[in-house]
């Protein structure tokens, strides 16, 4: 796997960014004209036509009047790397130590896509606010440890994780940790807090009063 990062002086579109992952011989491409998220930081990407392993890595493209693209591409960024790709996100870990995340977000539209930029930084701070969540809630603190011990045992540790997990498989490992009672919501809260910016900064939206003193009390140690 490659992932690669072209600027492109398109005639018609304007200059904007192309992201590709190169697998085999294929180049899944995203268009954006924000520039690279610094650590932590968050980018829209739009997806765009596969394109071809030996274009994603041309240093320069000059495509023709007429042509899809029109203009000049520039290879600015390529680094290769393992992918770990599942439904609808890929998780890139590239020789350089550069980590990316990449999911679909529906709500954007068909064609949206974020991306992370090393991504998993901020796991220990997640992995907390998740414990407090679970802990927060009306019920036995047994079974909210056993809950917590069954995310973990998945590697549900991380936004990244979260996101790219269905709903719907959340609430069954919540369920067969014995939290059944609040297993739906806890699944909607727990894919809220993996969108969530991270590192936080001040309180967090949309937790209560009990979630969020146990939060401060875990990240005191």
């Amino acid at each position: 796997m490659i992932l690669t990062k072209q600027f492109h002086q398109a005639k018609r579109a304007g200059d904007h960014y192309d992201w590709r992952i190169v697998i085999g011989d294929k180049a899944y491409s995203w268009a954006t004209k924000k520039e690279e998220p610094t650590l932590g930081g968050k980018l829209i990407l739009w997806e765009q036509p596969v394109h071809t392993r030996d274009y994603a890595l041309s240093k320069k493209v000059i495509i023709p009047e007429g042509h899809y693209g029109a203009g000049e591409t520039n290879l600015v960024y390529a680094a290769a790397g393992k992918a770990k790709i599942d439904k609808d996100s890929y998780h890139l870990f590239l020789n350089n130590g550069d980590k990316y995340f990449i999911k679909r977000i529906p709500k954007y539209g068909d064609k949206a896509w974020l991306l992370v930029k090393n991504a998993e930084i901020d796991s220990t701070e997640f992995d907390k606010l998740t414990s407090a969540l679970l802990l927060g809630r009306p019920i036995r603190e047994s079974q909210a440890r056993r809950a917590i011990a069954a995310l973990q045992s998945h590697n549900l540790r991380t936004p990244e994780a979260i996101s790219s997990i269905p709903e719907e498989k959340l609430v069954d490992i919540l369920d067969g940790a014995g939290y059944s009672r609040f297993d739906i919501s806890t699944a909607k809260k727990l894919k809220y807090l993996a969108g969530l910016q991270y590192p936080l900064s001040g309180r967090v939206k949309h937790i209560g009063p009990v979630t969020s003193r146990i939060f401060e009390e875990l990240r005191r140690g």
